[in-house]
């Protein structure tokens, strides 16, 4: 009797087993197709982010100006301008490379948590580069002068590095709005928090 009782309550935590493996691949499938469907979403609206960006720097560069633009999405997103830090680094995304552009503007995913390392600077724009190029969301920048986010300091022996600009960070500062102007007599675009 208690060998029939004992293959029962073996036979049951076998099924129970089963039952809980299935229930953790469902939902781990689940939260694969999830992701797969918020990321396709994210680079649409990226690729929108951008075009509008494209929209705004060829009416400036027509006739020079500043204007407002209001950048909220995908938050977990940089825009980022090249060459990043100085024309004499390597860094650089491929897909700016291979179209031979002097001067590209990026939307790149930066939501990976190695993003922390240098979230204030740019200690290792080869990282960076390697987001951009994941989505490959550029377009060519024709001014002769070019700066996103610029790091401008009084002190003489700073280096004054370009940063990412963090769509979430322009949230927080300023819900969302960015400047982007064109000096047309120095050629210069410059895309700015307020």
């Amino acid at each position: 009797m208690k060998s029939k009782k004992a293959m029962l309550i073996g036979e049951h935590a076998v099924e129970l087993l089963f039952a809980g493996l299935v229930i953790i691949a469902i939902v781990a499938v689940g939260v694969m197709v999830f992701n797969n469907l918020r990321n396709q979403q994210e680079v649409k609206m990226a690729q929108n982010q951008l075009e509008s960006l494209k929209s705004i720097i060829e009416e400036l560069q027509k006739d020079g100006g500043t204007k407002e633009y209001l950048i909220l999405n995908p938050s977990d997103w940089a825009v980022v301008g090249w060459p990043y830090i100085s024309s004499s680094s390597s860094a650089w995304p491929k897909y700016c490379e291979q179209n031979g552009w002097v001067r590209c503007l990026c939307m790149c995913d930066v939501k990976v948590s190695s993003w922390k390392n240098f979230k204030g600077g740019a200690s290792n724009p080869n990282v960076l580069k390697d987001y951009c190029d994941i989505n490959k969301i550029c377009m060519q920048i024709k001014a002769t002068k070019f700066k996103v986010n610029p790091v401008e300091t009084w002190f003489p022996f700073i280096n004054s590095d370009l940063k990412p600009l963090l769509i979430n960070d322009a949230i927080k500062s300023s819900g969302g709005k960015i400047i982007i102007s064109y000096d047309k007599n120095k050629d210069e675009l410059r895309i700015d928090q307020p």
